[in-house]
């Protein structure tokens, strides 16, 4: 618990935040948390496939194990030391499609553009 204190606090300095997540950060983790409200364990199928959504689209395993803790609560350290794969090229597809679907009912399409434009 110490140390998820601690990197929260260091992931917050000096940058601007709302409800203690960073604002770029923010529509991604609300879109995250809407699609997933009972949350996610880590090495879970839901798990694996956000590490493989969020690898998909570019983002490094420091920015994927941020999200996740700000999203639900899991540890930066611990999601940095447990990053989801999935192996099988076929399954790796159709479970970053499966997480694509509950995505886009709660902002898809407006966090990608987001992204886009470097917010």
């Amino acid at each position: 618990m110490i140390a998820t204190r601690f990197f929260r606090q260091m992931h917050l300095a000096h940058v601007p935040s709302t409800d203690g997540i960073p604002i770029f950060y923010l529509s991604g983790v609300r879109m995250l948390q809407a699609s997933f409200p009972s949350g996610l364990v880590i090495d879970s199928a839901d798990y694996n496939a956000i590490c493989v959504f969020l690898d998909g689209d570019k983002y490094p395993h420091r920015a994927i194990a941020q999200i996740l803790d700000f999203s639900f609560g899991l540890g930066y350290v611990e999601v940095l030391n447990a990053p989801g794969f999935i192996a099988d090229g076929q399954l790796r597809q159709e479970e970053r499609e499966r997480v694509e679907r509950l995505l886009a009912p709660n902002g898809l399409a407006a966090w990608r553009i987001e992204n886009a434009n470097g917010a």
